[in-house]
Order: C-alpha cells, then structure tokens, then sequence
C-alpha cells in the first residue's frame, strides 16, 4: 500500500512540474513568419507611440512552481512563433486551490509582480511525504497578454481609441491635403476601418505609397489621398 501511495504521490509532483501551459485567441487570423528568438519580442507595459496592431491574447497558466517571470518568458515564447513583435500584460493573478493526496508532496514557490495596474502574488508551501492523506494549498500564477506586431508604415495622422483624428505627425502632408482635427477615419483604400482585411492591407504599405483614406466629418463622408511614412 505504501507503494502504492508513493506512486500516486510521484504522479502529482511529476505533473505539477509540467511547464506553464499557453493557449492564444486571435483577434485577426494572419500568418507571419515567426521570430527566431523569443528575445527579439518585447515585453512592455505600455503601448509604444509607433502604429501596431493587435493581434490576439495569450493566455499563460502556471503550476505552484512558476513565477510571473515564466508566464512572461513563456508569453514571448508564443508571441515569436506567432510573429509578434510585443506584448503587454492586460490582466494577471493568482489561483488558489485545496489539493488531497494520500501523501504529501512537497513543494516552495513564491513570487511577486507588478506591472501598471495589475499584480499577483504566488506562495506555496508543503512539508514532506507522509504516510496518512493529507491536504494542501497549491498558488498559481495565471496572466493574459495581448500580441502586437508593428507596422511598417504610418499614415502620418495620430488617432484616439475611436479613430478620431487628434493630432498629425512632422512631416505629414495629412494636413495639407485636408485631413482636420475631430476628423473620424472610417476606411483606408476602401477598405472598411472595422473589417480584418484592413489590417492585412495596412501591413503591406511601404513609406511614400500613396493611401486614399475616407473620413467621417459631421454627417458628411470624405476622401483624401496622404503619403504614407516610415513608422
């Protein structure tokens, strides 16, 4: 029987070993060719001030012995197979769960991040294996981050969350060509701003094309033509 109980007990540390588990939902299905190394994707804890696009979220789930430092590790692993270029931590916390064995395995974790208004905190502890069953807390991290790959052009226009424009960019001929302020862009080269091929379009213009973009200006529907610039 005490065989039998160390055997149920070897089982359960050998899982909870187990790497931190992954999973990613799309926002926009596209296929990129992935990054060589998961350190040339950036883990940031704000937006850059360059045009991205928002890719999809990664969900990373630990076991009582990862860190917030692994869930990261592990979120830039599956970013740079997916093509991405960053990520940023959207939510983050802790799962705590009451586990029976039979035995007791051990196990001691602890851990403690932050990053802009999200936090967790991770600690765990067992002592060792004991004949009788017995029951003990398991942490584990979890953290949700959202991947973005740059763009290689910019419209030379700055936007807010609903496409507003509210600024222009030096050396922009946005301005010029009519483009105001509290302008709303509803489509660049007849492409619907809300469709998913938008963002297909616009990661295949290159500095200098020239983009036709329809705006939104009172009630009125609007189009002009802007050179596009390096990002």
């Amino acid at each position: 029987m005490k065989i039998f109980y160390l055997g149920i007990c070897i089982l359960f540390l050998f899982t909870s070993c187990s790497p931190v588990r992954t999973s990613f939902t799309p926002d926009i299905v596209m296929s990129l060719d992935a990054k060589k190394d998961y350190k040339n994707v950036h883990y940031l804890t704000q937006k850059p001030s360059r045009v991205a696009q928002r890719m999809g979220i990664i969900s990373c789930r630990g076991n009582e012995f990862a860190s917030f430092e692994d869930l990261i590790m592990q979120a830039k692993k599956k970013a740079a197979k997916l093509g991405g270029d960053f990520i940023l931590a959207e939510n983050s916390g802790v799962h705590t769960e009451t586990v029976y064995s039979p035995g007791h395995s051990s196990s001691n974790a602890n851990s403690n991040l932050s990053w802009g208004s999200h936090s967790g905190q991770q600690n765990s502890s067992s002592t060792a294996y004991s004949e009788g069953p017995s029951f003990h807390n398991i942490s584990r991290p979890w953290g949700d981050f959202s991947v973005w790959i740059f763009s290689p052009a910019q419209l030379g226009i700055r936007l807010d969350d609903n496409n507003t424009v509210v600024g222009f960019h030096l050396n922009s001929d946005a301005e010029k060509a009519g483009v105001k302020l509290q302008d709303k862009i509803v489509g660049i080269d007849g492409y619907d701003i809300m469709e998913e091929k938008v963002v297909h379009h616009f990661l295949t213009i290159q500095p200098g094309d020239k983009i036709k973009i329809a705006l939104q200006r009172d009630k009125k529907l609007l189009e002009f033509q802007v050179t596009a610039l390096e990002n």
